[in-house]
């Protein structure tokens, strides 16, 4: 008995119930010159809240870092963001996801 009463608590605490796709964000495109390369780097964080108690908030900062550590020796534009969140029983999951483009080449300037 003790047993199932630990699975059906497991399941109804991390089972995915829903969801949702808050926000979609795109920077300003810059066109990529001549002499300039491009390629797209991608980088993401989340942050897991249990009925409204959170810990790690910074989140977002995480998920443009990773993106500045992909494209150290370039510039980053037309960045696109998404944020969902992932609805369980009593907690979700919010997600950043980020991608853009990392220009790079002699004429770069940051």
């Amino acid at each position: 008995m003790r047993i199932v009463l630990l699975h059906i608590v497991f399941l109804l605490f991390f089972s995915g119930c829903t969801s949702a796709i808050h926000s979609y964000h795109v920077s300003d495109v810059e066109r990529s010159s001549k002499g300039l390369n491009h390629r797209k780097i991608s980088a993401g964080s989340k942050q897991f809240t249990v009925m409204g108690f959170v810990s790690q908030t910074d989140y977002v900062n995480k998920a443009f870092k990773k993106l500045q550590e992909k494209c150290r020796r370039g510039r980053i534009t037309n960045i696109h963001t998404r944020h969902t969140t992932d609805h369980h029983f009593f907690s979700w999951t919010n997600r950043i996801k980020m991608t853009a483009l990392c220009l790079a080449g002699r004429s770069v300037k940051k």
